[in-house]
């Protein structure tokens, strides 16, 4: 796959640190743990299902913690687990994944994730991933996800890419079609029975061979995936 076309899939990653960058105040982030909670939460849900489920369930799970742990930090989680369910947050993995969660952040000084993340990602990126993965229903999807965003965020490197190259559908498809994975394009049956691992291994190997940076290209093919009908739109003038 030519240099080129790797470019612009990269350039479409700052198109993306650009729009979503704005949504989220780095300062807040490490100042107020609540608002961290959040910044976690609104990623740890993306779990293989649409979006629009995903931010439902995450919005009505926020809207309980507000009333509860946000206010009392030794509210039950028997009752927390209760309120959830009574709050239409009726995926089971879903409560557990916040229950989890909280209990891992209930070990953290000032209860701020964000700043723990931060910290551990400087002294040991590999611990942090795997603390994350930890929490219940936190695969390697969310867990580099959540690391990529923190370190794109506070502009951290790190020495595994691999750790913050999140692999959902769309980046697995695309990464098909730019026949990085093999000489040319798999099938859809031949495409599922890649692992996500060769799907990094092989992408990260292409960027750090052509001069990309992983974290742009990655955040790239996210944004190309999930705007695929409005990029198509604005370029219908460029296809004959």
């Amino acid at each position: 796959m030519g240099k080129e076309i790797l470019n612009k899939i990269e350039s479409f990653g700052n198109v993306f640190k650009r729009e979503y960058g704005s949504q989220w105040s780095k300062k807040q982030l490490q100042a107020d743990w609540r608002y961290s909670i959040k910044f976690f939460f609104n990623h740890s849900f993306m779990r293989g299902r649409r979006d629009s489920l995903s931010i439902r369930f995450k919005d009505k799970s926020i809207e309980v913690l507000e009333r509860t742990f946000f206010r009392d930090q030794n509210f039950s989680f028997d009752n927390l687990k209760e309120e959830l369910k009574q709050n239409g947050v009726n995926n089971k993995a879903d409560r557990l994944m916040v229950l989890d969660a909280l209990k891992f952040i209930k070990t953290l000084e000032g209860y701020n994730i964000t700043n723990y993340t931060i910290k551990r990602l400087k002294e040991n990126e590999q611990e942090i991933y795997d603390e994350l993965k930890d929490i219940k229903y936190v695969g390697d999807k969310i867990a580099t996800l959540y690391l990529r965003e923190i370190c794109w965020m506070f502009e951290i490197r790190i020495k595994n890419p691999a750790l913050i190259f999140p692999v959902d559908t769309w980046v697995k498809q695309i990464i098909n079609r730019l026949k990085l994975l093999d000489e040319g394009v798999l099938s859809p049956n031949e495409l599922k029975k890649i692992k996500d691992s060769k799907v990094k291994e092989k992408a990260i190997e292409a960027c750090l061979n052509n001069n990309i940076d992983p974290i742009k290209f990655n955040a790239g093919v996210w944004y190309i995936g999930t705007h695929s009908l409005e990029i198509v739109l604005k370029n219908l003038d460029r296809i004959n």
